[in-house]
């Protein structure tokens, strides 16, 4: 008996084995937010930037095309593109639009002004789908 009352003692005096710390996992890089798609307003801005040289003087697309944008539904891709778009970008981005609504943008952006009407032209043509 006094060798089980031992052992307990002893057992419970031995400090127990504490687990070592846990650390931490290492934080995860906290992922970048969803790109958030560009709006008509955001695509009107990158038409009055990239169409200043073959546009009258002092004139403007912005409310315009912003209302050619949600008028005609413009799908994203197109206005993510004309939202980014630079100079000489308006055929690529075209070729987003449907026929009838890329004829409606170039005619606004045309506006009976034939300082860019060769420019606006020549970007109907790139923009248009010929089959092969």
């Amino acid at each position: 008996m006094r060798l089980a009352v031992l052992l307990c003692l002893a057992a419970c005096s031995t400090p127990a084995a504490r687990p070592s710390p846990v650390e931490p996992a290492p934080s995860e890089p906290i992922a970048s937010p969803v790109a958030v798609a560009h709006s008509c307003s955001d695509a009107a801005v990158g038409l009055e930037r990239a169409t200043k040289g073959v546009r009258a003087p002092d004139t403007t697309v912005f409310d315009a095309m912003r209302g050619r944008c949600t008028d005609d539904a413009w799908p994203l891709a197109a206005i993510e593109c004309f939202a980014m778009m630079k100079e000489g970008d308006v055929a690529k981005c075209a070729r987003e639009l449907h026929d009838g609504v890329r004829d409606r943008m170039f005619a606004v952006l045309s506006g009976g002004n034939d300082r860019g009407s060769l420019a606006l032209a020549r970007a109907r043509l790139d923009a248009m789908t010929v089959p092969v």
